[in-house]
């Protein structure tokens, strides 16, 4: 089976008010190398969708944890999408991780940033994966 592997990792630094976005960068992984991530005509429309995600994954996460009054410091996200040859996704798998300037983030606090992660408007147009995770660590 010709799989297509797809990874983008975005990092970023908050701050206040409610984890505004200090600083915001992204990498791609192309032939086993990490590169910057540049949006415009010249990635591809797949790698942009991808990218998409991992956007869309990481503002809900920072507005989901100023909901809770957690403040981040920074995050971490990797996005991997796993597509077969007829482009349809078989994998999304989502982790990040991240660092507070202020609050403890409980089990609960967790679920619920995860939870609104999962109903980002880009997850929820998404068809049924077969194999969908997200992971989130807040230390």
């Amino acid at each position: 089976m010709n799989q297509r592997v797809f990874r983008v990792q975005v990092g970023a630094r908050y701050e206040d008010p409610d984890n505004a976005i200090a600083e915001l960068a992204a990498q791609c992984q192309d032939a086993g190398q990490w590169r910057e991530f540049a949006l415009g005509p010249g990635e591809p429309g797949f790698l942009i969708f991808v990218y998409a995600i991992a956007n869309c994954q990481q503002q809900n996460l920072r507005v989901g944890a100023a909901e809770r009054g957690l403040a981040l410091d920074r995050t971490e996200g990797l996005v991997e999408v796993v597509a077969d040859a007829a482009w349809r996704m078989q994998r999304l798998h989502v982790h990040f991780e991240g660092r507070l300037r202020a609050g403890r983030a409980s089990a609960q606090d967790i679920d619920a940033i995860i939870e609104r992660m999962r109903n980002c408007p880009v997850s929820v147009n998404l068809a049924e994966v077969p194999d969908a995770t997200i992971t989130l660590r807040l230390d």
